[in-house]
């Protein structure tokens, strides 16, 4: 786990995938706001789009949400 990233940030895209739309949405709006300024701050339905499109990739799988969206380095 990177510890700069905050909690929802280090959610992985695996564990995102499994999650109810109440709940991505609400994981997406933590992440964003854990990550102030970044190029989808304040605009949370871009983010959550750019979250389950990433997300299907295999190879993001065990990412952490922040950073496979690019708001996060890791």
């Amino acid at each position: 786990m990177n510890s700069k990233l905050g909690t929802a940030s280090r959610t992985t895209c695996a564990t995102f995938k499994n999650m109810s739309i109440e709940d991505e949405t609400s994981l997406v709006k933590k992440v964003l706001a854990e990550n102030p300024g970044s190029k989808l701050d304040g605009s949370p339905n871009v983010a959550l789009g750019t979250a389950r499109l990433v997300c299907l990739a295999s190879s993001e799988q065990n990412k952490p949400i922040a950073v496979a969206i690019g708001v996060a380095e890791q």
